[in-house]
């Protein structure tokens, strides 16, 4: 090891945040660029197709009434058992 390598020991902080050994410039500039599309894209909503919404909403409503018959089901079965007693 020569005097002239830098070395966790010795305190360089810039060789311990380096993200990658060789890492150049441009990558640092392309890797926030993805960075700061993806999280501009996080912010944004989404439009799914038209189908997809369809779906979804079918999805729910179906949800929704399986509920419901579930709480009919308990209804019917132990209220109406402790008002006939």
């Amino acid at each position: 090891m020569s005097g002239d390598e830098p070395s966790a020991e010795s305190g360089d902080e810039e060789s311990m945040t380096s993200p990658t050994p060789g890492a150049t410039d441009d990558s640092a500039a392309l890797g926030a660029a993805v960075l700061a599309r993806s999280r501009a894209r996080a912010d944004e909503p989404t439009r799914g197709s038209p189908l997809r919404t369809v779906a979804r909403g079918f999805g729910q409503v179906l949800i929704t009434l399986g509920v419901v018959v579930l709480l009919f089901v308990v209804y019917e079965v132990w209220v109406t058992n402790i008002f006939g007693m």
